[in-house]
Parts: C-alpha cells; structure tokens; sequence
C-alpha cells in the first residue's frame, strides 16, 4: 500500500511549540497589555463616551498593530526556522525521517497557528470585557480580529520567504525589512534624481506612485470606524451614535489582497527550501542564482544613493542646469564602487574581490547612462505642455491655491507654463547669480500646475519662480502672470467656497490693525457674522478679496498700511448652529469648516460692514504706497 505524504508532522509541532513557547506567551501578553487590560482601564474612568475606547481599540488594528505584527513576523519566522543559520543544526534537520516539504510546512504553520491563536484568545478576552461593561458589539471585535489576522498573515509568510534567502541569522531581519520598502525605496532614488535633472519634474514623497509595494505603510494609511448609514461620514469619538450605525474598514480589498500575496511568497519559501543547500548556512545569500542579484541591486543603490548624497552636500547651490548631470555622474560612480564591492566581499566572504571588476563597471554605466538620458530629456518631459482643448480643469498651487475650469482661465495657464519653460536657462542658471549677489535679493516662490486631462489621465509639473525688484517691475513676467491668475474671479471662487447655507454660519473673529487705531480682535456675535459672511461674499463674487500681491523690498524695512483678516465658522450641519454655539461655547474644530480671508483695500462690501456697523476701522482706510505680501 501507498504511504501517503503528509505536510504536517505533530512531534515537530510540539517540539517547535516548546521551544519557542516564550515568544508566543511574549506575543500574547503585548495584545492583552494593549487590547482587553487597557480597555478594562479606559471603561472604568470613561463612562460619558465608552464607544470611542471601543472605536480605539479597533483603529489599534491599523495603527500600533501594523508595527507589532510587522516585528513579529520577522520574529517568528527568525525562530522556526533559526536551525537554517548553523551548518550543525541544519544538516540534523535534513537528517530527520522527514521530507522537506513536511519540514517547511510545519515550521510555517507553528509560527501561524501560535499568531492566530493570540488574537483568537484576545478576541475571548476583550468579549468578557465588553460584555461586563455593557458595549459588545461584536461587529467590532470580528473586524477587529479580521484586520489582525490578515496583516499577520502577510508578515509573517513574507518573512518564512525572506528566510529561505539567507542562511545568516543577522542578514535575514535586514532582508526582510530593506525588501518590505526596497520598491518605494527605488523609486524615491529615482525620482529623487530625476527632480534634480529633469526642469519641472517633483520629488515630493507624497507622490509615490508605487506606494503599495510598501505594505506596512499602506496598512496604516487605511482607516477603521464607525460609519453613520444616512450621511456616509466617518463618526468621531465624540459624535452621537445613531442607532443604526456599521463598522467601517476602507481596506478589506488590500488587506485580502497582502493576505493572498503573502500565501503564494510562502510557497515560493516552500519551492526554495526543497532545493536549498544546507551547507549554504552562514551564506549571506543563500540562493545561488539570486546572488548576482544582489550585486546589482546593491551596486545600483549605492550609485544612486551615493549621487543624490554627495550632489546635495557638496554642489548643489553652486552648479549651472547644464552641467548637473557631470557632476552627478562623479558621484554616483563611487556609490556604485562601494555597493558592487560590499556585496562581493559579503557574497564571497573574502576582501579579495577587486579582480572582479566587470559588474562594477555595468552598474556605473548603467547609472551613469540613466543620468545622462535624464538630463537631455529623451522622453520629452520637460517640453510636454497638454493642449488647451485637452485639458479639463487646472490647478495651480504657489502662495495660495486655485482652481480653474472656465477655458480662458486654462489658456492662461497653459501661456504661463510655456513661458516658465523657455525661461528655464533663467530659473537654472541666472538663480545661481542671484545667490552670488547679495545686493540683488530674492525668494522663491514653489509653484506646482496640475492638469486634469480628458482623457482621465494627469500632469503635474513643479517650478520655484523667484520674485526680485526686476521682476516685479515687468508685467510680463511670469511671477506678475501668476498673480493675475490667481487674482481671477474663478480663482478668489475656487479658494473661498461661499456656497454654505446662511443657517450653518454660526461665529465670525475680525483681526484689524493699523498705526493709528492698533490691534483690535473681536469676536461677533451669531447674526453679526451671518453679516459679515454676506459681504465677504459680495466681495468673493466679485474678485475683490483675498488677493495675491507679490512684494520685495531690499533697502527698507516696509509696513503695511493696515492688516485685517476674518475668520467665519460654519457648522457641520444645518441644524440651529446658534443654539448649538450658544450652547457648547465653541464648536469643535473637527466639526465645523472655517473661512479665513484677508481683506484687501479692493474689498469694498467687507470694509463698508467693518467700518460702518460694527466701528472696527477708521473712516478712511489707510492707503496702501506699495502691494501688500
């Protein structure tokens, strides 16, 4: 008769499960720190609001949770296998009656069922605790277990793959951690030097496009909570709870999706262990044809890191648009020395490697030809600017923001972008001479343009528009051109959204000053705001306030003739927001939306309200000599 293979062998569990034990009794008792005790805790004092412990407990899944169970997948997966690290221990594995698959899986499992079993025992516990203080909800505590469980899976199966990588237990927590970002890494040193090189191009870290290949950062990016059904609004803490109120989770999708990920690296471990080399224990690299690999991959790093590092620290403010790329083509070719020749010395485990010198060579060339590619502009990047008729709206981001719709206001933009674009030799080159002239002062004005395209697609460009006395003087230059723009009627509208019910204005503070009145800060009462509101929002109509005036004044210390701003709380809902401020004092900041406005000497129907009904400035306005900042 046929014996049957099986993949899970019971003495091995036990065994495994007996040896470890401290780690999982470690594990189990950070949960119930941090999960039933400290909600027992909580309850006890918080007796006005106990949902919002509960709503903590449950967003812990998504906050501390992704960390810890981050650690303890490398942990678990460091232990079960830990007899892959010492050539004794592993050869009296491959000894045993037992094939590697039976091996491998019970490893993988012990480390598993202990992980689940945690939660499993913390899900028991935090029940009892609920229940005895009389707010179970067990919608809560499944979502709960769910979101654990799931990261769990993920960490722990992708850290048994990182495992069969290596056969050093030292390397092996650095595998799994440089390989957990080594995706967003790539792409923040790419970017990094394609924004250094590349006229237009942005390096901000919030722009990565390949964000999920960082799993623990995605995980705590997606929010847990309580959803009100008729409004579709994540409850805060502190809100009412209707009575039909769901558990919300934004990232079941994902969180499936890392699950079923971190089952297939598990049997990509499985397909590595079978064909492992025990005697590859101690190895830095413990897959042969993966070594190579690793060169490259720490030769390139090392070029690009090394390019970014020694360009910003040693020339960035002093070297022309034209001659970026030579320098960093100089320091990059010793990033990738130091990469290719470290991962040599750590791959052969001698200091004799230096004979080896063809891969270093292919990764400086290949560094270097991406640097040069990048500055002349192969792809067309810098010249690219969408057609007026091709573009759904714009929005352009400098002092303040704006939005545009209307096709003249597009058309404008597009102008300016051009404009900045054949300017580039200025902004590259004559910014350098202005830094070497003190006389001649300047500041920077960050201007990003993003276009909305037809076609569902965007385009997004990033410049620093510098602002001196000659540009100012000139009203064809691209810094008064941006300030036209974002003086337009639609752009005062895109910034200042007046489209609130006139019930849901609920408090207004005036903040005046000038050198014969001096300060004065005043807090308006529900229907005195209700007014102000309506004239601000003349005033927004008509593109008379909230102005843009760039300013630069090198030779004298300059004062503005007078400074007013308002500032117009509206309540979160259409309920009687006066009972509601009258009532509570002030409204919670999260609860309601404020607009907060400077007033400009344009400003006629603000300033007549100040002036004339609540006696808050002087007849006559002081007159401004020069712009205001």
């Amino acid at each position: 008769m046929r014996q049957k293979t099986s993949f899970f062998n019971r003495a091995l569990f036990l065994k495994n499960s007996a040896r470890f034990w401290p780690l999982w009794a470690m594990y189990l008792v950070m949960w119930l720190l941090t999960g039933p005790l400290v909600l027992s805790s909580s309850l006890s004092w918080n007796r006005s609001s106990p949902m919002s412990v509960v709503v903590s407990f449950l967003q812990s899944a998504s906050g501390y949770g992704v960390v810890m169970l981050f650690i303890t997948g490398a942990v678990f997966a460091l232990a079960v296998f830990s007899y892959l690290y010492s050539s004794k221990s592993a050869n009296m594995m491959a000894s045993l009656p037992l094939t590697r698959g039976t091996v491998y899986c019970t490893s993988y499992l012990t480390g598993l069922i202990w992980m689940i079993g945690a939660h499993v025992i913390v899900f028991l516990c935090t029940i009892l605790v609920l229940s005895a203080h009389g707010v179970l909800d067990m919608r809560i505590l499944l979502t709960w277990l769910g979101i654990v469980s799931l990261e769990g899976v993920f960490f722990y199966s992708f850290a048994c793959f990182c495992a069969m990588l290596t056969g050093n237990g030292f390397v092996m927590p650095l595998v799994y951690a440089v390989l957990n970002f080594a995706v967003v890494i790539y792409e923040l040193l790419v970017r990094g030097v394609l924004s250094t090189l590349l006229f237009g191009a942005s390096g901000t870290v919030g722009e990565i496009a390949l964000d999920k290949f960082a799993p623990a950062v995605a995980m705590i990016e997606e929010r847990a909570g309580l959803l009100d059904p008729n409004t579709h609004q994540i409850l805060y803490p502190w809100d009412k709870l209707p009575a039909d109120y769901s558990v919300f989770y934004g990232g079941w999708g994902l969180l499936i999706t890392y699950a079923a990920v971190g089952i297939v690296f598990a049997l990509l471990g499985l397909a590595l262990y079978r064909r492992r080399r025990m005697e590859s224990a101690s190895d830095v690299v413990s897959v042969k044809a993966l070594k190579p690999v690793f060169k490259y991959c720490m030769g390139i790093g090392g070029a690009l890191c090394a390019c970014l590092l020694f360009y910003y620290m040693f020339f960035n403010d002093n070297v022309g648009g034209g001659s970026k790329w030579i320098y960093m083509i100089v320091c990059a070719i010793p990033g990738a020395f130091i990469g290719w020749y470290a991962a040599e010395m750590l791959v052969r485990k001698s200091f004799k490697v230096f004979r080896h010198w063809q891969g270093f060579v292919i990764c400086a060339v290949l560094v270097c030809t991406f640097i040069f590619c990048a500055d002349a502009d192969v792809l067309g990047y810098e010249k690219r600017v969408p057609d007026a008729g091709d573009v759904e709206s714009v929005s352009v981001s400098a002092h303040v923001d704006a939005l545009l719709k209307e096709p003249g206001n597009i058309e404008k933009v597009i102008e300016l972008h051009k404009s900045i674009i054949e300017n580039k030799e200025l902004y590259e080159d004559g910014r350098i001479g202005l830094r070497q002239t003190p006389a001649d002062d300047y500041y920077n004005v960050h201007t990003i343009i993003h276009y909305e395209l037809a076609d569902g697609s965007s385009l997004e460009r990033a410049y620093d528009l510098f602002v001196n006395q000659e540009s100012l003087s000139d009203p064809n230059s691209d810094i008064m051109t941006l300030q036209n723009i974002q003086n337009s009627k639609e752009a005062i509208g895109s910034r200042y959204g007046m489209d609130y019910e006139l019930s849901r204005v609920f408090d207004a503070e005036v903040y005046y000053y000038d050198e014969t009145v001096g300060d004065l800060d005043r807090r308006l009462e529900v229907e005195e705001a209700r007014q102000l509101f309506q004239a601000v929002k003349k005033d927004v109509e008509a593109g008379a306030i909230g102005l843009v005036e760039y300013s630069f004044y090198s030779d004298a210390p300059y004062e503005e003739p007078f400074s007013c701003s308002v500032n117009i709380g509206i309540a979160g809902d259409e309920n009687n927001a006066a009972a509601r401020y009258v009532e509570n004092g002030t409204a919670r900041a999260e609860a309601v939306d404020y607009i907060y406005v400077q007033v400009n000497e344009q400003s006629e129907n603000t300033l007549a309200y100040l002036r004339d009904e609540l006696n808050m400035i002087p007849a006559e306005v002081p007159v401004s000599a020069s712009p205001a900042n």
